[in-house]
């Protein structure tokens, strides 16, 4: 690591600056690829850089929990979110646990997620098919039990 005339390494630094702009972007396109990689440059901190370890992960942590309540004030809205909407938080929320920093609130978020796409699936099915649907989910629950 590399330490800056403060107390923060280059890395810790950058890190966070790249987080602040994931944050003013993190509903456009490229919000994705920046938190990608400061959570790669948090990683490394995380692995070698003992004395700011914790520090990375409560960074991260500040960070996916402010991602996890984007994810959840789009969900409660009225109305209907686009599919693009929904992968793109996904995406965004799947590369916190992709760099290691899997967390409960991440997790649950990534669930509702996809609790919304599948609805979302279901609704759109025909009564024949959602029965097919049925008794194939059904079949899966018995293979899984024996």
């Amino acid at each position: 690591m590399t330490p800056l005339s403060g107390n923060e390494s280059r890395e810790l630094a950058s890190a966070r600056r790249l987080l602040s702009e994931f944050e003013i972007e993190m509903s456009s396109p490229g919000a994705v690829a920046k938190l990608s990689e400061a959570l790669s440059l948090l990683s490394d901190v995380v692995e070698i850089e003992e004395a700011e370890s914790q520090i990375a992960r409560n960074v991260v942590a500040v960070y996916a929990a402010k991602a996890v309540a984007r994810v959840d004030a789009m969900l409660a809205k009225p109305g209907e979110a686009s599919a693009a909407e929904l992968h793109h938080w996904q995406d965004l929320l799947t590369e916190f646990e992709r760099c290691g920093f899997e967390s409960p609130p991440t997790t649950a978020a990534l669930t509702k997620l996809r609790k919304r796409f599948a609805t979302r699936h279901v609704s759109k099915l025909t009564q024949t098919e959602k029965e097919v649907l049925l008794r194939k989910l059904e079949e899966e629950q018995g293979k899984g039990r024996t």
